[in-house]
């Protein structure tokens, strides 16, 4: 998971999130491929997860599933909570 990291920095570092109209955030950053691709797998695995989620709370009606964009982003959000998640605390050392 912490291999993931160099992309979130590099985001966070080289892309001011832009609020668009729809409400969504946009964000870009430049990287080497052998960085991202684990970083995007990660982010598909995730993606999938909530897929199933919304597979499975389809009964009746479509009412409230997420668009995919909504997807998406829930994604990378949870993705950032994981990763975060993951590394060591500042706090934790004795």
């Amino acid at each position: 998971m912490l291999d993931l990291l160099p992309v979130l920095v590099a985001i966070a570092e080289q892309s001011p999130f832009k609020r668009r109209a729809d409400g969504m955030y946009s964000f870009s950053a430049k990287m080497p491929t052998a960085q991202l691709i684990p970083f995007w797998r990660a982010l598909m695995r995730v993606e999938a997860e909530l897929l199933i989620e919304d597979a499975a709370a389809v009964r009746t009606t479509l009412e409230g599933l997420r668009t995919p964009k909504q997807r998406e982003a829930d994604a990378f959000s949870d993705l950032v909570g994981r990763v975060m998640k993951a590394c060591p605390s500042p706090y934790d050392r004795a």
